[in-house]
């Protein structure tokens, strides 16, 4: 048996400066979504930086789901220290995400940021976000873009969606994690990846 590799913060650091994709492939709870959401959470409250989380339905991000994605980074006290006590939660409302600071011993004086940190959107209804202008957005993160279920075109479909978040700008940085090494994948044939599962970083 193969120890499991845990992805760190500062694996992703040392990989980000020389690419604009950053594809984390690799086993469930190994550290790809905690390391990535740490990276996007750390730089918006150190330098502003605004972020977008993808996934491929619409259903992914109802509100009782997508109010738990920074569970674990809150649990870890890391939006607490990040922001220097100033935040300790996060806030889920109309595809946005906000910092909020709760009173544990009366959470219902809990304060919320007026500005989001990080914006939700969906591959299969990317059409109703395109007048949509995304200035202040930094990363952008795709969770489980590998699945045995894809839409029709959606390489295309997620490269239009790309096209919208990011406009004329060229320092994106895309975030792509994956938990299952399937054979095929419309991703891998389209970036020209072939042998993945034998490729070395």
């Amino acid at each position: 048996n193969k120890k499991r590799q845990y992805v760190k913060q500062s694996d992703i650091k040392k990989y980000l400066k020389s690419c604009d994709y950053l594809l984390l492939l690799g086993e469930r709870s190994n550290g790809k979504s905690f390391s990535i959401l740490s990276k996007c959470c750390e730089d918006n409250l150190k330098y502003g930086y605004e972020f977008v989380y993808i996934r491929r339905f619409d259903e992914d991000l109802k509100q009782k789901r997508a109010s738990k994605v920074f569970d674990n980074l809150i649990k870890n006290g890391l939006i607490e220290k990040f922001s220097n006590g100033k935040w300790n939660s996060v806030h889920y409302y109309a595809g946005c995400w906000y910092w909020k600071k709760t009173d544990k011993n009366n959470p219902k004086e809990s304060v919320i940021d007026d500005t989001p940190f990080a914006y939700a959107l969906s591959i299969s209804s990317y059409e109703h976000d395109k007048s949509t202008a995304y200035p202040n957005v930094k990363y952008i993160f795709f969770e489980e873009f590998l699945s045995r279920n894809y839409l029709a075109d959606e390489f295309i479909e997620f490269q239009n969606l790309l096209s919208t978040i990011i406009r004329l700008r060229d320092d994106i940085k895309i975030f792509m994690a994956g938990n299952t090494m399937n054979k095929y994948s419309p991703y891998f044939i389209e970036m020209g990846l072939k042998n993945v599962k034998n490729m070395k970083v």
